[in-house]
């Protein structure tokens, strides 16, 4: 997950594991719902997501990717979130052309069915030129937020159509930062997705998890659970099936602090 190797080991709280599993039991309800009892396990673990930008503005977080899948695990994703970086749009395009560049050159060797997906989440007003650069590299441009109104006087709102149309495949929903800097409630982040999911060109990547203190407390899989429930409420399990959302898995507290969340 590219993280800081001089980073303290955060210890899991009692009973981590079996959380997990409870966790993992949860997609797998969401998914299996309609799914015939002779049918394959529809959900799978594909752990993908990582390699975040880091920064020294504590911008690195690290996630796990857990998708459904009928047959086999999806592809795994490599993502990486700008945030607010860079500064301008010249650093953007510099930091473009040199991503463009260097993935062009390993495509051929990461041409396999395991080899991961790239996606980059750039601020808005660099998604044009990420588009525009990247086109025929292999790498994935994605919005870092949507709001839920498609057209009207919302000013400062952007719609999914809008990203979708401005050659955007992916849309990153319920990030930590946008649920605790600017009091995003798991209702309206599942009122986005539904019209995300509006985009048939848009996939979802959905954040789940724990604050410091709701980790402490042994709150891990009553939030997850909640998040992951609430998030996903009223999506039909043939989304789920067809790989339209991915649920990203990034405890709050290992985000720019040092402290590394393990494998339990």
């Amino acid at each position: 997950h590219g993280e800081d190797e001089n980073a303290s080991a955060f210890p899991p709280p009692p009973g981590s594991a079996a959380r997990a599993a409870r966790v993992a039991s949860t997609l797998q309800g969401l998914g299996a719902q309609e799914t015939s009892a002779s049918a394959p396990s529809p959900v799978k673990k594909s752990y993908g997501i990582g390699s975040w930008n880091k920064g020294s503005d504590a911008s690195s977080s690290s996630a796990a990717a857990v998708t459904s899948s009928s047959a086999k695990l999806r592809r795994p994703i490599v993502a990486g979130n700008w945030k607010l970086n860079p500064a301008t749009r010249g650093e953007a395009m510099t930091l473009l052309k040199l991503l463009a560049a260097n993935f062009i050159n390993h495509r051929d060797a990461m041409s396999s069915i395991s080899s991961p997906e790239a996606v980059i989440f750039p601020p808005l007003p660099y998604i044009a030129d990420a588009v525009q650069v990247l086109e025929g590299s292999g790498i994935q441009v994605g919005a870092q937020n949507v709001g839920a109104n498609e057209k009207g006087a919302f000013t400062g709102e952007i719609a999914p159509s809008m990203i979708a149309s401005a050659g955007c495949s992916y849309v990153l929903l319920g990030h930590s930062e946008r649920r605790t800097l600017f009091g995003e409630t798991d209702e309206q982040i599942n009122e986005v997705l539904h019209k995300c999911l509006d985009q048939p060109a848009l996939k979802i990547i959905l954040c789940i998890g724990e604050t410091l203190q709701e980790y402490e407390n042994g709150l891990l899989e009553t939030v997850v659970d909640t998040q992951i429930r609430k998030g996903l409420d009223g999506v039909d399990a043939s989304v789920l099936l067809n790989d339209r959302v991915i649920i990203a898995y990034e405890p709050v507290w290992a985000i720019g602090t040092g402290l590394v969340a393990t494998p339990d």
